[in-house]
C-alpha cells in the first residue's frame, strides 16, 4: 500500500506539496494508492500536486478509505491506476464510508501526460478522475471564486471522469468538461457515469465553465419507468440544462426539469 506517502487512523495536513512518480505495486484487495493512501483518519491538502503516479490496483493518485478528506486548490495529473480510480478511489470499509470534498483545483487537463486514467480491464477500468464507492460521497465545489475542474481523464470501462456508486454533489462553477470531437458521446471519456439509482445533486445555481457542468452517462435509460439522473436545485437557475447525456443506440437523450432521462 502507498507509494508515496501511507497513513493509518491518523490526522494528516499536506500544503504546497508535489507527490510525484510514486508507484504502489501490491495488486492484492488491500493495496493501492500510487501517491498517498489514507485508512481511517482525515486527509486536508491545499495547494498540492500530484502527478505521474501509479497503483497497481486502485487510486494511481490517492486511496481514500474509511475516512474524509479536503483537497482544495490542488492539481491531480497523469496519475494511473490499473484498476479503479486513475486519480482519487474512496471506498468504504467496515461499514464506515469516505467523504471527499474538492474546493477549486483541477483533475486531468488537456495537455499530452495531463490525463489522469482507470485502466483495468473485466469488471475494473472504472472511474478514471475520481471513483466513489458505494455509500461514499463526493462533493465538487468552488474555493472562493476558483472552479473545481475535471478535464480529459479516460476509463476504460465506465466513468472517465467521474464513476458514481455513492453520492455526488456539485455547485458554484464545479465542471467536469465534457469530451468532444469523435468523443463527444463516447464513454469512458471525461463523462460522469451513473449506477442505477444514482443521482447527481445541485446545490445552488450552477455556473459552470463553458456552459456544461458534466455529460452523464447511465447505467439504465428509459421513460417508463422514469430514471432520476439528477436532485437537489434541478430547476434553479434553469441547471437541468447544464447536463448533456450520452447518446445510445442513434436515439438522443436530455435531462427534463424534473430531473429524469428524457428522449428528444
Amino acid at each position: 500500500r502507498a507509494g508515496g506517502v501511507r497513513a493509518n487512523n491518523s490526522t494528516v495536513t499536506m500544503e504546497n506539496c508535489t507527490i510525484s512518480g510514486n508507484k504502489a505495486t501490491d495488486n492484492s484487495n488491500l493495496g493501492g494508492g500510487g501517491g498517498v493512501y489514507t485508512h481511517g483518519g482525515t486527509l486536508t491538502m491545499t495547494r498540492c500536486t500530484l502527478t505521474g503516479n501509479t497503483a497497481k490496483n486502485n487510486g494511481g493518485g490517492l486511496n481514500i478509505e474509511k475516512g474524509s478528506a479536503v483537497i482544495t486548490n490542488c492539481t491531480l495529473t497523469g496519475n494511473t491506476a490499473k484498476e479503479n480510480g486513475g486519480a482519487i478511489y474512496v471506498k468504504e470499509i467496515d461499514g464506515t464510508a469516505s467523504t471527499v470534498t474538492i474546493e477549486g483545483g483541477t483533475v486531468g487537463g488537456t495537455g499530452t501526460d495531463d490525463a489522469n486514467k482507470a485502466t483495468g480491464t473485466g469488471s475494473n477500468g472504472n472511474g478514471g478522475g475520481i471513483y466513489i464507492g458505494d455509500s461514499c460521497t463526493l462533493t465538487l465545489e468552488n474555493n472562493g471564486s476558483t472552479a473545481c475542474t475535471l478535464t480529459g481523464n479516460e476509463a476504460a470501462k465506465a466513468g472517465g471522469g467521474v464513476y458514481v456508486d455513492g453520492t455526488m454533489t456539485m455547485s458554484g462553477s464545479a465542471t467536469v468538461t465534457p469530451s468532444v470531437g469523435s468523443d463527444i458521446d463516447k464513454p469512458g471519456k471525461n463523462d460522469v457515469y451513473l449506477k442505477s439509482g444514482k443521482t447527481i445533486t445541485v446545490n445552488g445555481k450552477l455556473n459552470p465553465t463553458g456552459g456544461t457542468a458534466a455529460r452523464i452517462t447511465p447505467e439504465t435509460y428509459g421513460e417508463t419507468p422514469q430514471v432520476q439522473v439528477l436532485t437537489g436545485a434541478i430547476k434553479d437557475n434553469n441547471n437541468y440544462t447544464k447536463f448533456t447525456v450520452t447518446q445510445v443506440s442513434g436515439r438522443n437523450w436530455s435531462v427534463n426539469d424534473k430531473g429524469c432521462l428524457k428522449k428528444q
